[in-house]
């Protein structure tokens, strides 16, 4: 069994998966999904734990960077993931850029970084931060849309 402690802080994770739930491009099936994993999230430290594998992704993209639009190249995006898969949970929200530099080299950096990581057979975890932080981020999403990273892509799934 899961440590509590560490049960108490995934938990806190509920808010952002309804958050997703609720958005206008999260589709029907993505919305029954996220009902899934809620469920998952409210019954890690009862007996009614199910060992479901999922994934909650939600990313805004710059396609005119990604695609060579106007002769540029690159990446750029803001992303938040959640996952659970074979014991494993995982967490993470990120803005990822690249531009190319005078000298003809890429440049990655990273504006924004949350990880997190719980091995459920070990009972071993890793939080880069409270997880209140990613909830507080992943509210704010469309803060982070501009006139080009624009594309909003949703994926959830229950497996």
């Amino acid at each position: 069994m899961i440590d509590k402690k560490i049960i108490t802080e995934l938990q806190k994770l509920i808010p952002a998966v309804q958050y997703v739930a609720n958005l206008p491009a999260t589709d029907k099936e993505q919305k029954k999904a996220c009902e899934e994993i809620v469920t998952w999230f409210e019954n890690l430290n009862t007996s009614q734990a199910k060992e479901i594998n999922w994934n909650l992704f939600l990313d805004i993209l710059d396609q005119e960077i990604m695609y060579g639009c106007d002769n540029k190249r690159g990446y750029y995006n803001r992303a938040w993931h959640l996952s659970f898969e074979g014991g494993i949970f995982e967490a993470t929200a990120k803005s990822i850029h690249s531009h190319l530099s005078d000298n003809g080299l890429d440049h990655h950096g990273s504006d924004y970084f949350f990880d997190a990581m719980v091995l459920f057979k070990s009972n071993q975890s890793y939080f880069s931060n409270d997880c209140t932080s990613f909830i507080a981020d992943i509210k704010k999403y469309k803060s982070y849309i501009t006139s080009t990273l624009n594309t909003i892509e949703i994926d959830v799934e229950v497996y």
